[in-house]
């Protein structure tokens, strides 16, 4: 009896990589065309469109005429689509923004006719466990996966859903090439090898890839041959109907022994991974939830802004291991986030200060809490006004709130005039509150001198050239906590391959940047980089702003904490909750450098949202992406420069990713600024509280007037429940700690 293989035409698309966005934009057109002519013509029965619905909404915008087609196949079951809007990554984006990913290629895909959806993720760079979270929340009942898989099975329940693991990958061109019949059962066998389900699943296909012309005839002219197997042409679907799914799995697959998992991506093009973390915050977490309280009035420009940073979560755009040119269209997507974020939240205040503002009164601030925690460190707030007694933080040139944001009014060059920005102290806060409070010049605990900076809670001290940490509350000090490191790195845009062993950056000096008793600065100089180090009244973190004039080609410069033992475990953040992992501290990657033919190198690199906690010490980053474990330390990257998307001669990885195309950009020559703090912790709790704070979780601003009003909150939600981001006006997206579950919260 020949053994049933259940097949599947597909081309895999990524939205932009070795060609930009709108090149390859002109070979989707001829593709899709070419897909609706086989189907139509029952050449082919059925076709996978990648599990994503981006390419269909962009060809369709090119051949507007053939949405209705389009919607037939698919009503027919013909053509496939969704659920994702681009095909994202499990780790780079951030657990809402993958939600809203889901939701708004369902929504697409629903309008187009499609009601069948699988979680399709099998060219991501691994697989974290949100991801399948979020198909759950989504009642998506199953998944197809590949990277980051071990030789398991085939078929097995990943994090309660239904997993298929394609064994050799979604990438098989043989019947595209003419391959002769035994090559074609050679590749099935290595299929078969691990199929525990009685049919095997095969892709038909490989990136971006024309459908196979003739397939119908090209397949039974194979099985004509074939003694061993017989094909028929289907769907994924036809096959999870009968797949043996009995096997259980938890966590994540990070597995690199059999696939490359290309952890080198976490640490590409750095810069644009910043602008991701704080575009995803301050649009999820500030702008979106302020203008729902007050009205939902730009819902429309958010929902706009929301679809752009999503743009770039398609795996090579937010990967980095792409052309320069690529890297282009993401950095002004995120620009454009930038500005509607920034502009709308400045719109958001004029509304409203113009309702509490008086001529006459006492000064007063009006502040917004948008953590979810209690929050008891000072604010800032940005005025033309003098005000005396208070601490200034910054002073700029440019026009008032009051008349930019004025659509009556149009500023004249006589309105340019200096902007301050203060620092006060406040009350505790609610979570998601709004809060009035008359305006004080109150002193905070903040010391600082020439080698030290401190607050009640924690201390930073420079002695002997070296940084040491103090614990004040748990008399807790380590000694040489912090170290810049730099290492020789050969890879590219998918493999660190580190050629030297790390060079410690020496101390050369220390100085006063700002002192204040609210918000203190020291700066520690090393050779072309400079660590600004602030501290705020009654903050339990110190913030680092690392700032970068890279000189250099072709190498890698890490922030190195040493802790006090070999670190055997971390708890990282993940897309929604966390991630607890085991490592090997004794494992180093330039020990174990070339690697063999045809494996990739294992590492001790792990990817993070926003932070990361060993033996009790919390690092919060925005956009710094990864970290290291080598012994008692624990590395975060600060900046990574490479030449190429491939390097063919990567001693880290065997066999190229990708093209050799040069990326003179990606060596990030010039100026960059990178930030992330460091605290004492006890738990989980404690790493979203402080991370949320040093993220900037308040807005304010000040008025005049004879305010009555002190606190108000306006988003109350249940006890174990974290909330990520706001649907609409009555339910928020929340992670329950408790039950390890995302909710719609009503609230």
């Amino acid at each position: 009896m020949k053994r049933k293989v259940i097949a599947y035409l597909h081309t895999h698309w990524d939205r932009e990589w070795y060609k930009t966005f709108e090149e390859f934009n002109i070979r989707l057109s001829d593709i899709v065309d070419e897909i609706i002519k086989e189907l139509e013509c029952s050449r082919a029965p059925s076709f996978y469109f990648d599990g994503q619905t981006d390419a269909i909404r962009t060809y369709l915008k090119f051949r507007p005429e053939n949405k209705n087609k389009i919607k037939k196949l698919i009503k027919e079951k013909k053509l496939f689509i969704g659920p994702f809007s681009v095909s994202a990554d499990s780790f780079m984006s951030s657990g809402y923004f993958l939600a809203r990913n889901f939701e708004n290629g369902l929504n697409f895909a629903r309008d187009l006719g499609c009601s069948d959806f699988i979680g399709y993720l099998p060219d991501t760079f691994g697989h974290g466990k949100s991801i399948f979270e979020i198909l759950k929340y989504l009642k998506i009942e199953n998944s197809i996966v590949w990277r980051g898989t071990p030789d398991i099975e085939s078929d097995f329940i990943f994090n309660g859903v239904k997993t298929t693991r394609l064994v050799r990958g979604y990438f098989f061109d043989f019947f595209h090439n003419g391959a002769d019949t035994k090559t074609i059962e050679e590749n099935i066998d290595k299929v078969a090898e691990y199929t525990n389900s009685k049919d095997i699943l095969l892709p038909i296909g490989a990136d971006h890839l024309a459908i196979l012309t003739n397939s119908v005839q090209k397949i039974e002219d194979f099985n004509k041959k074939s003694e061993k197997y017989e094909i028929i042409l289907s769907n994924p679907f036809e096959y999870i109907k009968n797949a043996d799914y009995k096997k259980k799995y938890q966590g994540e697959f990070l597995d690199n022994s059999s696939t490359y998992i290309l952890q080198g991506v976490y640490s590409g093009r750095i810069p644009q991974k910043v602008q991701n973390s704080k575009c995803e915050w301050i649009l999820s977490r500030i702008t979106e939830p302020f203008d729902i309280i007050k009205g939902s009035k730009y819902k429309t420009c958010i929902d706009y802004a929301q679809k752009l940073l999503i743009k770039n979560h398609a795996h090579d755009s937010i990967y980095g291991c792409s052309k320069d040119e690529v890297n282009h269209y993401v950095s002004l997507r995120y620009e454009q986030v930038e500005q509607i974020s920034n502009y709308l939240n400045k719109k958001l205040i004029k509304s409203e200060f113009d309702k509490l503002n008086k001529e006459e009164g006492k000064n007063y601030i009006c502040a917004y809490n948008f953590s979810n925690f209690e929050r008891a460190i000072p604010v800032t707030f940005k005025t033309h006004k003098k005000i005396k007694g208070l601490e200034v933080l910054n002073k700029e040139k440019g026009f008032p709130d009051y008349i930019f944001y004025d659509k009556t009014k149009i500023p004249v060059t006589e309105d340019y005039t200096d902007i301050y920005e203060y620092i006060v102290k406040a009350p505790l806060f609610k979570p998601f509150s709004k809060n009035i409070f008359e305006l004080k010049p109150l002193k905070g605990d903040v010391k600082i001198g020439d080698d030290f900076i401190e607050n009640q809670k924690i201390k930073l001290s420079v002695k002997n050239g070296v940084l040491n940490i103090e614990d004040k509350k748990n008399n807790k000090i380590i000694k040489d906590f912090l170290n810049i490191v730099d290492t020789k790195d050969m890879g590219d845009s998918y493999n660190c391959a580190p050629k030297s062993k790390p060079l410690k950056k020496e101390i050369i000096k220390t100085k006063v940047l700002k002192k204040g008793s609210l918000y203190s600065v020291l700066c520690v100089y090393f050779k072309d980089l400079i660590l600004e180090i602030s501290l705020f009244d009654n903050a339990d973190f110190l913030k680092f702003k690392a700032k970068i004039n890279n000189k250099e080609k072709n190498h890698k410069i890490q922030a190195r904490f040493n802790l006090e033992e070999n670190i055997f475990k971390t708890t990282a953040e993940d897309g929604f909750g966390v991630i607890k992992r085991e490592h090997d501290p004794n494992y180093s990657l330039l020990e174990n450098l070339p690697v063999q033919r045809p494996k990739e190198a294992k590492t001790n690199i792990y990817p993070i949202q926003r932070f990361v906690m060993a033996q009790g010490s919390l690092i919060s980053t925005i956009g710094l992406r990864e970290y290291e474990i080598y012994k008692n330390t624990l590395s975060i990257p600060l900046l990574r420069c490479f030449s190429s998307i491939s390097n063919p001669n990567n001693i880290a990885r065997s066999i190229p990713a990708g093209p050799p195309i040069q990326t003179p950009e990606a060596q990030l020559l010039g100026k960059y600024e990178v930030e992330f703090s460091y605290s004492f912790i006890s738990d989980t709790e404690d790493m979203y509280k402080i991370t949320e704070e040093f993220y900037g979780a308040a807005l304010a601003f000040c008025f005049t007037g004879n305010s009555k009003e002190t606190s108000k909150t306006f988003i109350t939600l249940p006890k174990n429940n974290l909330l990520y981001g706001m649907k609409d006006k009555n339910t928020a997206i929340c992670y329950d700690f408790k039950e390890n579950k995302i909710k719609d919260i009503e609230v």
